[in-house]
Formats: C-alpha cells, structure tokens, sequence
C-alpha cells in the first residue's frame, strides 16, 4: 500500500477588517472564510500559543475525484489554516494539505509539544486514512506531522515540516492487516505521541 501525502504549502492575506478582539467569536470566522463546497474537518481550536495573543487553527475539508476505467472515485482530502489579526487585518497561512491518493483523510488530534531543541513547542497533527482490499489488507494508518513554531514578530509564508531521522519511528503506523499479519499501530493519540517524544529527548 502506497500512500500519497502531499505537501502543498502556500500563504495569502485576507482583505477583511474584522479583527481578533476578545469578544471575537473565531468559530463565526473560520464558517465566513470556509471555501466553497467546503465543511470543517475538526472542530476549531482557538489558542494564544507562541507570541500570538489569539489565534485559531482551523481544518476545511476538499472533495477530490479521480478516473479510472470510465468509473469516477471520490475523496476527502483536508486543508489546515492558522489564522490570526495583524492590528489590520485577519491572516491566514496554509499549514498543510493532508491527502492521500484513494481514501478520506480524517483529522484526529491538534496539538503542542517540544520536539526540537528550542524552548517553544512544536504544532503536532494526528491524521487517519482508513483502507480495505479484499484480502491484501485492512485497516487504518495513522500520520505524525510536526511543525516548527512560528512567530508574530516575523510570520513566515509557510510552516516548516520539521524533518527528523529521529522521527521515523512514527512511520509505518498501520493498524490492521496487512502483507498477511495482523499490525498494531503505536502512536494512534497525542498521550502516545507525547510520552515518545519525551523518549527521544524533547
């Protein structure tokens, strides 16, 4: 089983004055700048992390389809935003585009932990894609993404994938059967993902 995981990483500003005051409710923002034929993905996780007074990260979903043999298949690719106010205006930069190349990709845990050797936490997502083939394999496989963090006073145009060899040990994290064997994924939540993290020095 092959699975495709594009990264496609882009930034753009939004026009609107509507700005991230207290009393701003960000579910209310992140419905107006849902893309068309769009719905959430996740829930809407508001947060003052990093040097960002208020910000949310938001996740919209994207309805792809593909041919083949004159038989159209259809799936749910994700976008994920981070979305904050400048004092001018509301931005928003692509985090991550999570597809895979035949099957839904579903949105299982946001969250922040250390995983570099700064002292800020990194931005971690927990991703599901769920596969069946008749009698070569079924199950689901889970995905680590850790991001590095990012800052206020200097707003990149993209997150940053942070590549780790020593990340590889969340590769390959399938449960499920597979290649005739019965597999056990282990890092299938943030408590998982955290204590390993932990392990391996962070």
């Amino acid at each position: 089983m092959i699975l495709l995981k594009n990264v496609c990483l882009t930034a753009f500003l939004l026009t609107t004055t509507i700005g991230f005051s207290q009393e701003t409710d960000v579910k209310s923002i992140a419905k107006k700048f849902m893309p068309k034929n769009s719905s959430l993905a996740h829930a809407v996780i508001e947060t003052s992390v990093w040097d960002f007074p208020k910000a949310a990260i938001v996740f919209y979903t994207e309805d792809l389809t593909h041919e083949y043999k004159d038989i159209v298949y259809e799936r749910q690719a994700v976008n994920g935003y981070f979305i904050w106010n400048d004092g001018k205006t509301d931005r928003k930069i692509l985090i991550d585009h999570f597809e895979d190349d035949n099957v839904d990709t579903k949105i299982l845990s946001i969250f922040f932990d250390n995983a570099d050797n700064d002292k800020q936490k990194e931005l971690i997502i927990l991703t599901a894609n769920t596969h069946r083939l008749q009698y070569l394999y079924d199950g689901t496989e889970y995905g680590v993404y850790i991001y590095d963090d990012i800052s206020i006073k200097n707003v990149p145009e993209k997150f940053t994938l942070l590549s780790n060899p020593k990340f590889d040990i969340f590769n390959q994290n399938f449960e499920g059967f597979q290649d005739d064997k019965n597999h056990k994924a282990k890092f299938k939540t943030a408590d998982a993902i955290k204590k390993e993290l932990k392990k391996l020095g962070f």
